[in-house]
């Protein structure tokens, strides 16, 4: 069997550290990268995998600067000529306590969550091999956002769940444009848009945006590229403040079963769930 070429973001720490982990134990053979905000503490990510006997590369990169996401790609092609895992972990959430406005909440978080999400994948795509796994981290939250848009906007909600087709790339992203602008201006409420609910809306960006990328592969089926959105769980983690009850290697569980599936799955544009896909509805 030959090697595979695996890129994970936001690697350093948290549930994309557990991820590189189970890939690193599952897979020796494999080449795995991570990717870290800080060299720094890629490096001490490194280290510490390297103690348990286990090899990673983890890759200085930043979802708000393109260009370090540029590098990435042309150091995975010189080196490799592509990649045939990529898993988006990297996100970010203010803390509950946090005092900043609604309007600084949904610009910061969904330029990170779901516009850097997609900076990437619009910069990793080109080179992603056939037959390669692409998972995008969720949140039960996703589901728990869609459910109120579906009170609040009937119509919104109608066009977020259609399957045939699902909404496009641009479709999603204009829709999470008009959100962040309708908080800045206010008006959310009115426009059909839940109240403080900054990272629950970028899931279902994320989770909306899986769903469109396994939709334009599907024109090229034969390449057999697989796309599906992962929810890791409540995990003990510096974003859930440590109040998760889950460990970083549980949470690991359902990307990395997404990012392994077998040739020619049937699991495909789906939002996934220990190992189960949730209905989207």
């Amino acid at each position: 069997m030959r090697t595979h070429y695996i890129l994970v973001t936001g690697a350093n720490q948290g549930i994309g550290y557990g991820i590189v982990r189970r890939l690193c134990n599952e897979h020796p053979d494999w080449t795995i990268y991570g990717t870290s905000r800080s060299a720094a503490n890629g490096e001490e990510a490194a280290k510490k995998l390297q103690s348990e006997g286990l090899k990673a590369e983890f890759l200085e990169a930043d979802l708000t600067k393109p260009e370090t996401f540029a590098a990435v790609k042309e150091k995975l092609t010189k080196d490799h000529g592509g990649l045939d895992i990529l898993i988006n972990n990297a996100g970010m959430a203010f803390k509950n306590a946090s005092t900043d406005p609604y309007a600084v909440k949904a610009e910061v978080t969904l330029a990170t969550n779901v516009f850097g999400t997609n900076m990437v994948c619009d910069t990793l795509f080109p080179i992603l091999k056939d037959g390669a796994r692409v998972v995008v981290l969720s949140s039960m939250r996703a589901p728990m956002s869609l459910h109120k848009v579906k009170k609040l906007n009937p119509e919104r909600y109608a066009s977020f769940i259609k399957n045939d087709p699902p909404l496009t790339r641009t479709e999603v992203l204009q829709a999470m444009t008009d959100f962040v602008s309708a908080v800045k201006a206010g008006d959310f409420a009115e426009k059909g848009w839940p109240d403080d609910e900054a990272y629950s809306v970028s899931k279902l960006g994320d989770t909306l945006l899986a769903r469109a990328y396994q939709q334009e592969f599907n024109s090229v089926s034969e390449r057999d590229i697989v796309v599906n959105a992962a929810c890791p769980g409540y995990v003990m983690t510096s974003m859930s403040s440590h109040k998760g009850h889950l460990t970083i290697d549980e949470g690991a569980d359902t990307p990395y079963y997404l990012a392994v599936l077998p040739p020619n799955t049937e699991i495909r544009g789906q939002h996934v769930s220990k190992r189960q896909i949730v209905k989207w509805e």
